[in-house]
């Protein structure tokens, strides 16, 4: 799945020469990043067809690495600024930030970018769902690392994924708390998220109906409350005559399994989840032209537990 391009050609290598004119066709054989970012800036209507195919050999664990080693955050970097209008192409590249931010040996690569922390938080306050939730999504996986969880921080991402946390879409609302439960492996951040009002956010959700929604918000939860002073505003939130009878409904739902691992009581264990990009749905409306192939954009989960705080 992840060794051919959409253009159908194996690649055995994605540092071998020829790599990049084998997956673009209009580059001349042997072509460097460096040339194919002066291509784009003099054919910009070429974008798409590179965030496409970056969003296609993202998918690969193999290819992971290889892909931002040869320059691609930068080339992601130009199409994103150049290419504001189009929310689909933005799309493309969200799934490739969400995907690549999976591999551990890239992120002193995007730590040394840092372009890709500016353009997640302006997708997060894009006010598109579709590239909010994406950006949310990408958000997880690099908050996975303490460096990372910073520069968000500093960017303004905790507002932002509090407000997508509250967004009537179910969709968003997941990958917002998702987010929200890494940042908040963090003391410091986690006090910030909960001052915010992250631990009532988060606790709107730990009844859904919806397993994924409600597990991460059990697992935020769980993250937000580990300082005392969190402990004691969740513990007076419950006190409160509008939970008291939700709470109690939450504690003896025991035939839910997660209850036992997750359940409202606050730990001092953080959990770290980092999240594969999902696969998009690429509707066509009646008569217009088939989009090119994407393949799948990966929906394994890798969970890292860590009793450090750090997980």
């Amino acid at each position: 799945m992840g060794n051919k391009s959409s253009s159908g050609k194996d690649k055995d290598s994605i540092k071998a020469p020829g790599y990049l004119s084998s997956v673009l066709p209009f580059l001349p054989p042997g072509a460097s990043v460096k040339e194919l970012e002066a291509n784009l800036r003099e054919q910009p209507s070429r974008m798409e067809q590179v965030a496409i195919e970056l969003a296609n050999q993202s998918v690969s664990s193999e290819f992971q690495r290889n892909i931002v080693e040869i320059g691609a955050l930068k080339i992601m970097h130009l199409i994103t600024v150049s290419t504001k209008d189009r929310s689909d192409i933005q799309l493309y590249l969200l799934h490739a930030y969400g995907n690549l931010a999976l591999h551990p040996g890239n992120n002193a690569d995007f730590l040394k970018d840092r372009s890709c922390f500016y353009n997640l938080v302006d997708a997060l306050s894009s006010g598109k769902s579709d590239l909010q939730r994406k950006a949310a999504r990408a958000i997880t996986n690099l908050a996975v690392h303490e460096e990372n969880k910073h520069h968000f921080d500093d960017l303004g991402a905790i507002g932002g994924l509090l407000a997508l946390a509250r967004h009537p879409l179910e969709e968003c609302r997941t990958e917002a708390i998702a987010a929200l439960g890494n940042l908040a492996v963090n003391d410091e951040l986690e006090r910030k998220i909960a001052k915010q009002g992250g631990i009532e956010a988060v606790y709107d959700c730990v009844t859904s109906s919806n397993s994924t929604l409600r597990s991460h918000a059990r697992r935020a939860l769980q993250n937000l409350c580990t300082q005392q002073e969190n402990k004691e505003a969740y513990y007076a939130m419950l006190a409160a005559p509008s939970n008291a009878e939700a709470d109690e409904g939450y504690k003896t739902d025991t035939s839910d399994e997660e209850t036992a691992s997750a359940g409202p009581s606050p730990v001092t264990i953080r959990g770290q989840q980092p999240l594969t990009a999902t696969v998009h749905d690429h509707s066509v409306p009646q008569g217009s032209p088939p989009p090119p192939p994407i393949r799948m954009y990966g929906n394994a989960i890798a969970i890292l537990l860590v009793s450090t705080g750090i997980g």
